[in-house]
């Protein structure tokens, strides 16, 4: 499935899945974020410009494209990957579980212009 917004057309990527700051993803299960756990310890390692930006009790949805922020361990569940998301449209961020996310490789469209 692909996803187009503003232009840019961002494509699921198969050949791996661990999630790394930087990476583009898809929010593929909504229902794994967590829109108030703000006494999860990484929040001590997410850089400030993006900890405040914490959109406490707001949502994104499926098919969502975001930029991976930060990457850490859930404070209670051993193996559980927490995600600190920056939403491309609105610069929110956002915590989710990695399990709702999906990799995906952005290609930039080019647009032509006649003259």
């Amino acid at each position: 499935m692909k996803v187009i917004i503003d232009g840019i057309e961002y494509v699921p990527v198969n050949n791996s899945t661990e999630i790394k700051v930087g990476d583009r993803v898809k929010v593929v299960n909504e229902g794994e974020q967590y829109d108030s756990y703000y006494t999860w310890s990484g929040w001590a390692d997410v850089p400030l410009e993006y900890a405040v930006r914490f959109d406490y009790r707001g949502r994104l949805f499926n098919g969502e494209v975001c930029t991976v922020i930060y990457v850490g361990e859930h404070d209670n569940w051993k193996g559980h990957k927490l995600v600190v998301i920056e939403d491309c449209s609105t610069r929110q961020c956002y915590l989710i579980d990695s399990k709702g996310l999906e990799k995906c490789e952005c290609e930039q469209k080019i647009n032509e212009f006649l003259f």
